[in-house]
This record gives structure tokens, C-alpha cells and sequence, in this order.
């Protein structure tokens, strides 16, 4: 058995001043909630990068336990970080008021 591991994450940049509990900020709704004036910059994991194969027995061969979460988490770590780390100049480019 083998599980696949699927994400999204959204970096939101707020502007100087708004704070994460403003007023105007939209309230958390859906599976993200709103961003209010913030600008957001989405993530998704690479295709294919976070399969591990179940190495418990129990209930049955190939079955989930905590070191294939482990495998699993630590992917999405290493993946996410290298995606965000190649996006900063963009992302810093929002506290300029640029896209």
C-alpha cells in the first residue's frame, strides 16, 4: 500500500500596520478564509514528490504508521521550503506594492 500526500499553502503579506486580528482583514471562512487587503501568494506540492509506502503489518501489510507521517511531513517541509525560498524576491516585492 502506498499513501500520497496532497497540500496547499497560502502566505499571506499583510500591510504595515494591519495586524493578524484587523477589523478589515475578511473573517476565516471556506478551507483558507479570506485575505482582506492582503496580497497572497498560493503553493501547491510538486507532483509526485510525497509517496511513501505503508511499512506496518498491522491491520494488514503496508499499513500507515508514524514513520511514513514522518516521511510523508518531512517531503512537504523540504518541498515547501525550496518553492517559498525560490519566490522570495517576488514575495518581498509585495512591501513595494509590487506583484
Amino acid at each position: 500500500m502506498a499513501f500520497r500526500m496532497r497540500y496547499a499553502v497560502w502566505l499571506d503579506v499583510l500591510p504595515s500596520g494591519t495586524g493578524q486580528m484587523a477589523a478589515f482583514l475578511s473573517p476565516l471562512q471556506g478551507p483558507v478564509g479570506g485575505a482582506g487587503f492582503a496580497q497572497t501568494i498560493e503553493f501547491v506540492n510538486t507532483q509526485g514528490g510525497q509517496i511513501s509506502a505503508g511499512a506496518g503489518t498491522t491491520p494488514v501489510n503496508g499499513a500507515l504508521v508514524s514513520s511514513d507521517v514522518t516521511t510523508l511531513l518531512n517531503s512537504m517541509v523540504t518541498d515547501m521550503s525550496s518553492q517559498i525560498g525560490t519566490q522570495l524576491t517576488r514575495i518581498n516585492n509585495f512591501l513595494q506594492g509590487q506583484g
